[in-house]
């Protein structure tokens, strides 16, 4: 899933400017509001009985601005997957070099290659280092035991 989502923001990185920053700051994404609510026109709502999700009707009879909305979208996916997918962790590669179907990163820069191999060794050495602790750590704590057994029984 992970080289789909990059290649798709490549893809969206090529089509914005900078100008386009600007469209990326309005988008909050603590909200369900759509980045779009100020293009089209709504029915005014009645009364809300309960507290759940805004049920809001769109008004079919007011015409709706499509100028640049291609543009728009393409702007709003582009930072919702920079939000959502955060690229700058060396941890995201993992998964990718660890899949069969995409161990070898060809969708990932050469650096990225490496920073994830990288990344892996790293895991893998801490990893191995934690276990070679825990099974000597759990080995003195049986074999002091042992001797605590067999200096009660040579007593009684």
């Amino acid at each position: 899933m992970f080289p789909s989502i990059l290649v798709l923001i490549q893809n969206l990185a090529s089509s914005t400017s900078s100008s386009d920053e600007e469209l990326n700051d309005e988008i909050d994404f603590e909200t369900d509001d759509s980045a779009f609510d100020e293009d089209i026109g709504f029915i005014a709502a009645q009364e809300e009985e309960e507290e759940g999700p805004k049920k809001r009707k769109i008004s079919i009879n007011t015409p709706t601005n499509t100028a640049n909305m291609r543009h728009k979208i393409k702007n709003a996916l582009y930072s919702a997957l920079l939000h959502y997918w955060d690229l700058s962790d060396g941890e995201v590669f993992l998964a990718c070099l660890l899949d069969p179907k995409c161990k070898k990163l060809r969708f990932a820069t050469i650096s990225q290659r490496r920073e994830a191999e990288a990344t892996l060794h790293t895991k893998y050495n801490d990893a191995k280092s934690l276990y070679q602790f825990s099974i000597t750590s759990f080995t003195k704590y049986f074999s002091s035991n042992e001797n605590q057994n067999n200096q009660r029984s040579q007593i009684y």
